[in-house]
């Protein structure tokens, strides 16, 4: 199926293409990839769950590299791996339209987020970086923190929910990251499950210390907001809407 979307998208003028949960895999992957090298249409791509491995990642990287036209790519829920975040990474150094991509589910890992960390200061148009549910711990955070702190891209937003590995440490090393770079407006965490899954007085004192890190992170974000809300003439006082740090 995949091969013969593929056929039609090299003269088709469809904008959003949605094949989720539809079994493309890496062969699949590549005929997609093969028909997004030419196509100048499709804006949109989602395909995921689709067992997607790291080979099919290396063909959709390669096709990134010669694609100008795709803006949003969701490939969530695909096992890429370690090796799917190198290809990725390697091929958005070169891409100069993508500016959401999603890699939620993927199986990442911390070396998965140090190598978009490794990139990340030479991606010329991303703009949201989505890594929920990677097994991503404090030490792939502080890899990520450090990048986007110093970065000269154009990242805005970054999704980490679904990460408990991430503790009060690399919540604070994110929010230094917010601080020391004013295009990063929105970074989300989760919020600790105190009173509900914690065990033991060191639990408790974690959970707490991760609470105070994200109410850190939260009040520089909404402050920042506050204040471009205020440069650009709006009310004093709006809510953060993209400049929320946790969600329970």
């Amino acid at each position: 199926m995949a091969a013969t979307l593929a056929d039609a998208l090299s003269v088709s003028k469809l904008s959003l293409l949605n094949l989720s949960a539809n079994g493309v895999g890496p062969r699949g992957a590549a005929s997609l990839a093969d028909a997004l090298r030419a196509n100048r249409s499709v804006r949109h791509l989602i395909v995921r769950d689709n067992m997607i491995t790291a080979p099919g990642a290396v063909s959709l990287a390669a096709a990134l590299r010669h694609n100008t036209s795709l803006l949003d790519l969701d490939v969530s829920a695909n096992p890429l791996g370690h090796e799917g975040a190198v290809a990725l990474s390697s091929a958005l150094v070169h891409n100069t339209t993508l500016t959401a991509l999603n890699l939620g589910g993927c199986g990442l890992g911390d070396d998965g987020a140090v190598a978009l960390a490794q990139s990340l200061g030479g991606f010329q148009a991303l703009q949201s970086l989505s890594l929920f549910t990677n097994g991503i711990t404090d030490a792939g955070a502080a890899e990520l923190a450090s990048a986007a702190g110093a970065s000269g891209g154009a990242l805005r937003s970054l999704e980490l929910r679904g990460n408990p590995g991430i503790s009060a440490a690399g919540i604070r090393a994110l929010t230094a990251a917010a601080a020391a770079n004013p295009r990063l407006r929105s970074i989300h965490v989760d919020a600790p499950a105190i009173g509900r899954a914690v065990v033991g007085a060191a639990d408790h004192q974690a959970a707490a210390e991760r609470a105070q890190a994200l109410s850190e992170l939260d009040e520089l974000l909404r402050w920042r907001k506050e204040e471009e809300d205020a440069a650009a003439g709006g009310a004093p006082g709006t809510p953060a809407r993209d400049g929320a740090a946790c969600a329970v």
